[in-house]
């Protein structure tokens, strides 16, 4: 029995620059010297909904969430004060 599963335009488009992203991402770098679809990348998490946000840490002094988006991609955000 195959499962049919519906999803948004958003949450597709959504997807396919996380997958990017997770192409991107080396030992000591996470966006490359020639990365042609970055603004695309940062439009998209930009208006991606946030469905949660917590601490990402129980330790230190500074600021970290840990969001998870549309599509259940993780992110880290940091606000430089």
């Amino acid at each position: 029995m195959s499962h049919l599963v519906i999803i948004s335009f958003e949450q597709l488009f959504s997807y396919c620059y996380y997958v990017t992203l997770l192409q991107w991402v080396e030992p000591r770098e996470i966006i490359p010297k020639h990365a042609p679809h970055l603004g695309s990348v940062l439009r998209t998490l930009c208006s991606t909904k946030i469905i949660r946000a917590e601490n990402a840490q129980h330790q230190g002094t500074q600021l970290k969430l840990m969001l998870t988006l549309l599509g259940n991609q993780k992110a880290v955000f940091k606000p430089q004060w």
